[in-house]
């Protein structure tokens, strides 16, 4: 908490003695009060006047801000108004002003001191203002103690083609990093024209800060974005989104086809016979064994590979199966479901429900999230490694996190057996890099394409 009294730990420095006005005179962490408002049902527009406090003359920006940017994004816009560098800590609030009786949100380095208070990353702009007259307070470089006060002047519909954040205007130059807390006449011996300001300026870093929406996306993906929010990381995945389904790729030939999903087709055409269950409900033991040769994870177990209790990727291949609506359990045996039957016959129409099913709808929401993102990164990887490795870190800007809101490790995956990098690694020839828990896998040609295809990447984007 030292740095609330003006130390900087970016900068190692002390400012001059006392504290600015309203900062706390103790080190524990106050209470919070819950000021947030209710998110809005859909984005719309927020007309916003920031004004340095003590400025005199004024010093103001305007700006269009979408209403579901969060508040790190916002923090990002703030600094590209002032023509500020983030060289130091910063935070947000609502209620009686940062370091007030107010509901403060934090920057990364607060939140990992252990100041009270929720990530800036976790809250929306419209969660800190929602009718005209509210204000957000903001301040930055707790040793020169700037305050800018953000006050919501209108509530505007928001156009589809909208820049998240556009400056409309506003007056005199801001005062530099490192000036001491400079607002007034001494300003005009630390800048070349105290009056200088220039809006284009502001929205040309503004288009580095803040990437514009980007085109529509699949219905699958755009709901993958919006899991991610309007924030910088979703920014990001638009984009690697977008770049991805504008590069089609044609379906694999009928023969790729079979090729690749030559143990789905052992298991379709024994079950069309029936496949024996023992009274306990697993595979008997001639069946499993036969499965082991076809299934490709299977053939390096280790073992006699004829019980399947015993014999895992033979397990989880069969449950993916029924999983999948090919399979079911039916008088002591294992039979082909409709699906199953017309599967059986038709490799199109296997692979059509292997795709529809990859993702997982019917899942919770984690082990949603975990197949969609594992099968961007497949999808993503085309005739390159897919880095798996990514996963954890964009389930992370999705904001889930470890049960102690710790990131979650790199082997997350591996505790959602069904997830697609465990099922499409049966799929085609498969490897793993020989480094331990690298995340590197090399997939089969037909599984990037099954990836798109799963996530609907060539299909007509959202109108």
């Amino acid at each position: 908490m030292l740095d609330q009294l003006g130390v900087d730990p970016r900068e190692g420095e002390v400012p001059g003695p006392g504290l600015p006005p309203g900062w706390p005179s103790v080190l524990e962490p106050r209470p919070q009060p819950e000021l947030r408002r209710p998110r809005r049902d859909e984005p719309c527009l927020y007309r916003v006047r920031v004004d340095l406090a003590e400025a005199k003359p004024p010093i103001w920006r305007r700006l269009d801000l979408r209403s579901d940017l969060s508040l790190d994004v916002v923090h990002s816009i703030l600094q590209a108004a002032f023509f500020w560098d983030d060289y130091h800590l910063h935070r947000f609030a609502i209620g009686d002003g940062v370091f007030g009786r107010g509901q403060e949100f934090l920057c990364p380095f607060d939140v990992d001191e252990g100041d009270g208070g929720i990530p800036e990353e976790d809250v929306r702009l419209d969660e800190t203002l929602a009718a005209p007259g509210d204000r957000l307070h903001y301040m930055y470089d707790y040793g020169d103690g700037w305050r800018l006060r953000i006050r919501l002047e209108k509530v505007l519909e928001l156009e589809p083609e909208a820049m998240p954040a556009v400056c409309l205007g506003g007056r005199r130059a801001a005062p530099p990093e490192d000036s001491r807390g400079a607002t007034d006449e001494e300003l005009a011996e630390l800048l070349d024209d105290p009056e200088e300001f220039d809006a284009d300026e502001v929205n040309a870093l503004l288009d580095d800060q803040v990437p514009e929406p980007g085109p529509r996306l699949p219905p699958m993906m755009e709901e993958l974005v919006d899991r991610v929010g309007f924030r910088l990381p979703g920014a990001r995945l638009r984009r690697r989104i977008g770049a991805l389904a504008a590069r089609p790729a044609p379906s694999p030939a009928r023969r790729e086809k079979e090729a690749a999903l030559v143990p789905h087709q052992w298991f379709l055409d024994r079950a069309a016979e029936g496949i024996p269950l023992t009274a306990a409900g697993w595979m008997a033991p001639d069946a499993v064994s036969a499965a082991a040769e076809v299934i490709p994870s299977a053939r390096e177990w280790i073992g006699k590979k004829n019980r399947e209790q015993g014999t895992i990727p033979v397990l989880h291949f069969r449950r993916m199966m029924q999983r999948f609506g090919l399979l079911h359990r039916h008088r002591g045996e294992l039979r082909l479901t409709q699906v199953g039957r017309a599967a059986q016959h038709d490799v199109e129409v296997l692979w059509d429900q292997l795709a529809s099913a990859l993702p997982l709808a019917d899942g919770d929401e984690f082990e949603h999230d975990v197949a969609r993102v594992e099968l961007l990164v497949i999808a993503d990887s085309g005739e390159s490694a897919a880095d798996l490795s990514e996963v954890p870190r964009l389930l992370e800007a999705m904001l889930w996190t470890g049960p102690d809101g710790e990131v979650l490790p790199p082997s997350v995956r591996h505790s959602v057996i069904h997830s697609p990098s465990h099922l499409l690694a049966e799929v085609g020839e498969h490897r793993r890099s020989r480094e331990a828990d690298s995340g590197v896998e090399f997939f089969d040609p037909a599984v990037v394409a099954l990836a798109r295809e799963a996530l609907h990447l060539d299909a007509p984007a959202a109108p």
